[in-house]
């Protein structure tokens, strides 16, 4: 069991499940995830996928907070929505999480997320597939999360302009990046502006492939501001030896 938490039956049709919490729902997760919540530390999060892919971890208890969130199971057989109310009144947030078709059991509904790294691992394990391991044991890319993160990027350029291997970056530090307000992100445009400056300071001439801010655009919170803000980095980061994705 990866995780398991209670929730309030709103509608069940056989075919379609509606579902509720709210926070002070007293629930079961993994100890990274708990870990990471508290502390924000992301790498303990991303411990949680080769966790599960060797089949490996803890449970903790953990008591679901800030947000109200209605569930909608069944509308397609291969992922569930969510749609996360913070209670202070900020707008709310839609996530789709891919996942297997949920089936019913005695006590409630069970399904398994559609994680991509974990189908690799899973596969490798049961086709005895060593070579798989340059795919299952490393991150593809790099996530620069906050200006810390870009202390590392001169010794990953390095290392790939040895090796001679393209590096695979992704930026997620836009203000406002999760629509939750001031704390998400960089606090300012101008900061976040600093922010990708180094990062180019940071490569120097060595090539690059860069993912910018993933769900920039698709998020609710996404203005003519943001716009214009994504606009000046990909004229940043103009070089022939950087690609840049949006």
């Amino acid at each position: 069991m990866w995780s398991a938490s209670p929730h309030r039956v709103v509608r069940d049709n056989g075919d379609h499940l509606t579902l509720a919490y709210w926070p002070g729902i007293q629930s079961l997760a993994p100890t990274t995830w708990i870990e990471w919540l508290r502390g924000g530390d992301d790498s303990i999060r991303k411990q949680a996928i080769p966790d599960l892919a060797r089949g490996q971890w803890e449970l903790g208890r953990w008591t679901w907070r800030g947000t109200s969130a209605p569930s909608w199971f069944g509308l397609d057989p291969n992922f569930s929505i969510h749609r996360f109310c913070p209670i202070d009144g900020r707008p709310p947030r839609w996530y789709v999480n891919f996942e297997c078709p949920p089936r019913s059991t005695a006590i409630g509904i069970d399904t398994f997320d559609l994680l991509l790294d974990l189908a690799a691992a899973r596969w490798q394990a049961a086709n005895h597939a060593p070579w798989l391991d340059r795919i299952t044991r490393n991150p593809q890319a790099r996530w620069l999360n906050s200006p810390r993160d870009l202390d590392d990027v001169p010794d990953l350029a390095h290392l790939a302009n040895q090796r001679n291997e393209l590096l695979v970056l992704v930026t997620y530090y836009a203000p406002n990046r999760d629509c939750d307000g001031p704390g998400s992100g960089a606090p300012t445009a101008k900061e976040y502006e600093a922010f990708i400056d180094g990062l180019i300071v940071a490569l120097g001439s060595v090539r690059a492939a860069i993912v910018v801010e993933p769900d920039a655009v698709a998020a609710e919170c996404f203005d003519r501001e943001r716009s214009d803000l994504l606009k000046g980095t990909f004229r940043r980061r103009a070089s022939p030896a950087r690609k840049a994705s949006l």
